[in-house]
């Protein structure tokens, strides 16, 4: 009796493990420009043989939390494919605008065995930006771009009326006065007795 519920639980398991059906989504990512057009691909798969037909796609995108289906929102702006088959289906937008930005999801309804089932893709990220940014051309956030009737020039010419804080007069007045200190110090050095202390400096006993 143990040995007939192990054999059919191992059935069951390898049944479950080996009989799937599954969509996928190839691209993950889609860089795609303003005013061109971007197109998706969806495909059902089956592991174990099943006889799978007349799929139609849907496809889906969350917009401010709720799931929208794309093809009422863009509406004339959506091309479906029109292949023979129906497992591998193809979903173009055109004439992109920045709001396109978004990741969309496919969900394909087929007939599978006799039975109409329904089956959702990982989902496609759309990342849609202007000014030739899929060439790369687009600097870093953090560049700086001039405008291009600014020239850049290897000079710059010093404005007559701003103060120049590196001017070399007050440099020269602090080296004097450095000097002048110096000069000082030495000449009572020079001056006093080698029995000198410190205590006598500190009560002036050595007149300069």
């Amino acid at each position: 009796m143990r040995l007939i519920l192990v054999l059919f639980l191992v059935h069951q398991f390898s049944a479950r493990a080996c009989c799937r059906i599954w969509v996928t989504q190839p691209e993950d990512q889609l860089d795609g420009a303003v005013g061109g057009t971007i197109a998706l691909s969806c495909q059902i798969h089956s592991d174990s043989g099943d006889e799978i037909s007349q799929c139609h796609a849907q496809w889906y995108i969350k917009v401010l939390e709720k799931w929208r289906e794309v093809g009422g929102l863009l509406k004339d702006r959506v091309v479906k494919d029109k292949g023979a088959s129906t497992t591998n289906t193809t979903f173009t937008i055109k004439e992109l605008t920045m709001n396109d930005t978004n990741t969309y999801y496919c969900t394909l309804i087929c007939t599978i065995n006799g039975e109409s089932m329904q089956h959702h893709g990982g989902g496609t990220r759309i990342n849609i930006c202007d000014h030739e940014c899929l060439g790369g051309k687009i600097p870093p956030a953090n560049a700086t771009t001039l405008p291009d009737e600014i020239s850049l020039r290897t000079s710059v010419e010093p404005d007559s009326g701003a103060e120049d804080c590196l001017s070399p007069a007050p440099f020269y007045a602090l080296l004097a006065l450095k000097l002048a200190v110096v000069l000082v110090t030495v000449a009572v050095f020079a001056t006093c007795p080698r029995s000198f202390t410190h205590q006598a400096w500190r009560n002036y006993s050595c007149v300069l």
